[in-house]
């Protein structure tokens, strides 16, 4: 089961203050019940736009999913008050500044790692080679701004169930790219749902890399 608890999110925080790590915690409504508190211990950071940085949550319109799913009961029932894992692909969708042709260099250098690791040679190699150089040529002409990996401006996050229930899925299937595409296109960019909670930001410190 893949869980979608965006509808539940009352509020939370999470923080990267500490590099390799992500903490914090949120809280989800539950229908007929008290709101469920979730803490989080993850590995990882988040991406280069928001690391080292706390993301705050906010839903001002929160409800149970199981009610647009037309069913009883609350939709966090069975979900795990402690996750663990490794971090997913936490962004807020902020640009790090303009194409340039440094920085399509070495998305080129990095694609060029997964074609070989791929097995990609030949004809088919070449091909992607010449539509990825002319969508970077594209971009850098017309002074697009680079988002990193993710179009989907909100984190994905891995969830569990408890313990002695099956595991659930990472959120992979919900929209949000991990931007390790083979032909090397940049993900077009969508603008947050209205139902999806906001997101700020707090800048605690730079960190390199």
């Amino acid at each position: 089961m893949a869980w979608r608890p965006n509808e539940n999110l009352l509020d939370g925080e999470l923080s990267n203050r500490v590099p390799g790590k992500v903490t914090g915690w949120m809280r989800f409504f539950r229908r007929g019940k008290q709101p469920l508190r979730v803490v989080f211990d993850l590995a990882g950071d988040f991406h280069e736009d928001i690391r080292g940085s706390d993301i705050v949550l906010k839903n001002d319109n929160p409800a149970d999913k199981n009610i647009s799913l037309e069913r009883d009961g609350t939709y966090m029932e069975g979900f795990d008050p402690m996750q663990r894992g490794t971090v997913g692909d936490m962004t807020a969708g902020f640009p790090l500044g303009p194409w340039t042709e440094e920085l399509a260099h070495r998305l080129k250098t990095q694609l060029e790692i997964n074609w070989q690791e791929n097995g990609l040679s030949g004809t088919e190699l070449e091909d992607r080679r010449r539509a990825v150089a002319a969508t970077y040529a594209a971009k850098i002409a017309a002074g697009e701004l680079y988002y990193p990996y993710v179009a989907y401006p909100l984190p994905r996050v891995v969830f569990r169930q408890r313990p002695g229930r099956a595991r659930a899925r990472p959120l992979r299937d919900h929209g949000y790219s991990t931007g390790n595409t083979s032909h090397g296109e940049e993900p077009a960019r969508a603008s947050p749902r209205p139902e999806e909670p906001r997101e700020s930001i707090r800048q605690l410190h730079a960190r390199d890399g």
